[in-house]
């Protein structure tokens, strides 16, 4: 049996580690591998969505400061039936040495994600708390997997020891129709329009870039949870007068993401503190032109295929002097590394090789 803790719900509706899961348990479905998958208490799995996938839900929110007691309550319960869990993130893993007293038996494997401690968004004390967890997922799982070979060169320097490295896929989108209907909706046309989507928060420099998009002619759309939380409220406030900025709030629908990301001009991708994105490795497949933050993770990302920029002028100089031929010859490299690296099916294929050994 294998139990995955750590995530709101399957079917994804929310975010990266919803997109592992769900990739995950519909091939663990389709091999007939028993799998429990960990569920916010109102999330709702439809009824013909992996009928043989179990769901069991847990009463507090997989996200904040309750996440600690969720995937603390996550693990408990898998570690008392036995089997493998795979812990997706960090936000119990201090809890992870008493895990292997009481259930010495349960092979415990963690996707630490990123470096959690270093998002902004964090205070002293979670910081610290986030630190400590980093600590206990590498020396007490019995395996550590990070998504981006700069994390793995980050934990090898730190801690001495070398993670696996299972980056995401970011091929689901290409069996998704687009609709040009869709553009008519938003009153834009293809290939007029630049396109961001990232959590409102400061470690995605969403500040920054619409800064740069404040002092140019071109059109930008970004999607993001712009209501739910105060940074998100205030950007919204501060930006939604620039007629040449669109901020939409969160789509989950995905032929309505692939409609906006495939035909927008440019792929702008800011985040800062992660691994590998999902977001950037879907963009990448979707064969767009990609200007991405530079920071260690993005470039391994991209294995230094995409434009970089560092702060708002480089970026307004970047997306003022961008020409089609430079759009095109780093969107045909971006997409042939997707091809290469990005397929969820050997993802899946690497997963299976850490959670059956």
């Amino acid at each position: 049996m294998i139990f995955i803790v750590g995530i709101v719900g399957v079917p994804n509706n929310y975010g990266g580690f919803e997109a592992l899961a769900e990739n995950l348990v519909e091939r663990f479905s389709r091999d007939n591998i028993p799998t429990t998958v960990f569920c916010e208490k109102h999330f709702s799995k439809s009824r013909n969505y992996l009928p043989d996938i179990v769901i069991e839900r847990i009463g507090f929110s997989a996200n904040g400061f309750q996440s600690i007691l969720y995937d603390l309550i996550g693990m408990v319960r898998a570690a008392r039936q036995g089997g493998t869990i795979l812990l997706l993130g960090t936000s119990a893993t201090a809890f992870l040495p008493l895990i292997r007293i009481l259930w010495p038996t349960s092979k415990v494997v963690v996707n630490m994600a990123g470096m959690e401690w270093k998002r902004s968004k964090w205070g002293w004390i979670a910081k610290k708390y986030l630190k400590l967890g980093e600590y206990a997922a590498v020396k007490f799982s019995d395996k550590l997997v990070v998504d981006n070979q700069g994390l793995a060169e980050y934990v090898k320097k730190s801690y001495g020891v070398d993670p696996g490295v299972i980056p995401y896929g970011g091929d689901q989108f290409s069996d998704i129709p687009k609709k040009i209907s869709i553009l008519e909706k938003y009153n834009i046309s293809p290939f007029e329009y630049d396109f961001a989507l990232a959590r409102a928060q400061p470690d995605n420099n969403i500040e920054m870039i619409l800064d740069a998009y404040s002092r140019v002619p071109k059109d930008l759309l970004f999607i993001s949870n712009w209501s739910s939380s105060t940074f998100g409220r205030e950007i919204l406030e501060r930006f939604q007068r620039y007629s040449n900025i669109r901020l939409i709030g969160p789509v989950y629908d995905p032929v309505e993401i692939n409609t906006l990301r495939s035909f927008s001009r440019v792929y702008i991708h800011g985040h800062s503190a992660g691994g590998t994105n999902p977001t950037l490795v879907e963009a990448m497949h979707a064969e767009l032109p990609i200007v991405a933050f530079d920071v260690n993770f993005n470039r391994h990302t991209t294995e230094n295929a995409a434009l970089f920029f560092k702060d708002s002028s480089e970026l307004e100089s970047i997306i003022n002097n961008l020409t089609s031929e430079d759009r095109t010859k780093v969107a045909m490299n971006l997409k042939e590394i997707a091809e290469r690296r990005y397929r969820w099916d050997q993802i899946y294929e690497d997963y299976l090789g850490v959670l059956l050994e």
